[in-house]
């Protein structure tokens, strides 16, 4: 087969925005996974915050009611919250925010097997003093808002 046979086939890195707008349409009530990997150092303060009534807080704010249960049944979607913090001598904390909205979708080159995937995502990252904390909640917030935008446009 000569190079003028060959198909020719477009590769996306990242989904666009609209897309992963698109993805979210018809998602319904979902639940709200947090995980934090930080220090000891850090995890007091982290537990002061609450990220899951950040998150839970912060979508009511913009209509999006969410299942409060404990419990996540299998098949269910949700949206995960990922943070990741370290802590450097001198204060200063590197970290990042991730946000990803999980759902069943068929995957597979048949379509034929049914999982969990990530439909939506979006992440942070940065830089503090340990003094200036509060800019990971507000990056997780700015990622909330960003996600909120996004569902209220697939589902209006």
């Amino acid at each position: 087969m000569g190079l003028s046979q060959v198909p020719l086939y477009t590769v996306q890195a990242q989904p666009t925005i609209a897309d992963q707008q698109l993805n979210l349409e018809g998602a319904g009530r979902f639940t709200i996974v947090v995980d934090v990997e930080a220090p000891e150092s850090l995890t007091g303060e982290f537990e002061r915050v609450g990220f899951k009534s950040v998150v839970a807080d912060r979508l009511a704010g913009h209509g999006i009611e969410v299942d409060e249960a404990e419990t996540r049944f299998e098949g269910e979607p949700y949206l995960y919250v990922h943070i990741n913090a370290m802590q450097f001598e001198g204060g200063l904390v590197p970290f990042s925010v991730d946000l990803r909205f999980y759902e069943q979708a068929l995957v597979g080159p048949d379509k034929r097997i049914l999982a969990m995937a990530a439909i939506w995502d979006s992440g942070a990252v940065g830089l503090v003093s340990i003094d200036q904390l509060r800019y990971v909640r507000a990056s997780l917030e700015s990622l909330v808002d960003e996600f909120a935008g996004d569902y209220l446009v697939a589902n209006p």
